[in-house]
């Protein structure tokens, strides 16, 4: 059974219980392989520092590759809110375009994201939205 990589990208302000069903569920949902889970905020507090700033963390969640090899960190980006922002609307922009699966989860339901859409706000943590 393979192991998949999964960061999974929150908001900053969502609860960890709210966090934690959405892993649970996405557990239940895609139960043929085994699923290492990284909550965004524990990738960003441990690469953040090193990295510099936003823009690099963004790309290095989707680039970044695993200690010793030449294998991505995350085989998928699991996204547990359809309104986002902007460090999320970029990582997802980044996985698009590298590839990288983008799994939704909204209203119980999952689905596979094919794009990101800005919104008409300036609203920097809820200004774009994942579109199915």
């Amino acid at each position: 059974m393979a192991t998949v990589n999964v960061f999974v990208a929150h908001a900053k302000d969502d609860n960890d219980d709210f966090i934690e069903q959405a892993v649970e569920k996405f557990k239940l949902r895609f139960s043929k392989n085994q699923y290492v889970f990284v909550l965004g905020k524990f990738d960003h507090t441990q690469n953040m520092k090193r990295l510099g700033n936003w823009d690099a963390w963004e790309k290095n969640v989707v680039y970044g590759t695993r200690y010793g090899t030449t294998e991505r960190k995350y085989g998928i980006i699991f996204c547990i809110n359809r309104v986002v922002g902007k460090a999320t609307a970029n990582i997802v922009q980044h996985a698009l375009t590298a590839g990288t699966k983008v799994v939704l989860l909204d209203d119980g339901v999952f689905s596979v994201v094919k794009a990101v859409q800005k919104l008409e706000t300036d609203d920097w943590k809820r200004g774009w939205m994942l579109q199915a």
